[in-house]
């Protein structure tokens, strides 16, 4: 009889431990979701940072990556290395594929390379990219003088102008547009536009100049070629008869 009951009760007491130790798993199981979601409430914005901070950093090393690819590929470029100018703008188009001004510069190798098909496509790439670009019009205005595609050339020209009427190297180069196809008082406005801010530049007197006597205005030819013999360029004018008349 005493052992019956000393077993029941040994079986009450276990039954009763155990109740206790789930009641007490329970409690701390509670007890460290609620700490998760405090901590995650208290310090979850921080928890996020270093994702994005590591996205930064990646992105940081890319633009210093590109921008020495660019900065050799244009080195190159003034040196005549073409093809490792190519490959450095490539490089930097594989980083930032929505570089106008790197489809603007590959361009402009292409296009000492005489591959115009590359070098207007390029130069319409940098203007999609970015429809303000003066210079990719511009550039690509000389690209269509080259092809003899005139007309395609002014309107690229005069673009430029529209969008920056202090790129004065568009005046210039429509200006010897006008002149070739026998439109000499718009070229010699050209001219006078990139005087007014470059007055030194010799070859620009030359060519008004020229402009000047086509339109029989002799007296103006000779100033412009005057001024361009101070400037330099009297060889310029060594074995022409109508220089004579001039001095």
């Amino acid at each position: 009889m005493f052992l019956s009951l000393l077993s029941s009760a040994c079986r009450s007491l276990a039954r009763y431990v155990y109740e206790l130790i789930m009641i007490t798993m329970d409690r701390i199981n509670k007890y460290i979701i609620v700490k998760k979601i405090i901590l995650l409430a208290l310090f979850g914005s921080f928890l996020i940072i270093p994702t994005g901070y590591t996205t930064t950093i990646k992105e940081s090393v890319n633009n210093q990556d590109a921008a020495t690819y660019f900065q050799e590929g244009k080195n190159y470029r003034r040196q005549g290395q073409y093809e490792k100018a190519l490959l450095s703008f490539n490089k930097v188009l594989e980083i930032d594929p929505f570089s106008a001004t790197t489809y603007y510069s590959r361009g402009t190798v292409y296009m000492n390379q005489s591959k115009h098909k590359k070098a207007i496509s390029d130069f319409k790439t940098a203007i999609k990219l970015n429809p303000s670009y003066a210079p990719a019009y511009d550039t690509l205005g000389v690209v269509y003088r080259i092809l003899g595609q005139d007309d395609k050339a002014i309107i690229s020209h005069t673009k430029a102008i529209e969008i920056n009427p202090n790129h004065k190297g568009a005046y210039v180069n429509r200006g010897n547009i006008y002149r070739s196809i026998g439109q000499y008082d718009k070229a010699v406005a050209d001219y006078n536009k990139f005087i007014e801010s470059s007055p030194n530049e010799s070859k620009v007197y030359i060519n008004r100049g020229e402009a000047y006597m086509k339109m029989g205005q002799t007296e103006n030819a000779c100033k412009d070629w005057k001024k361009a013999c101070y400037l330099g360029q009297c060889n310029r004018f060594s074995g022409e008869s109508i220089w004579d008349d001039c001095k």
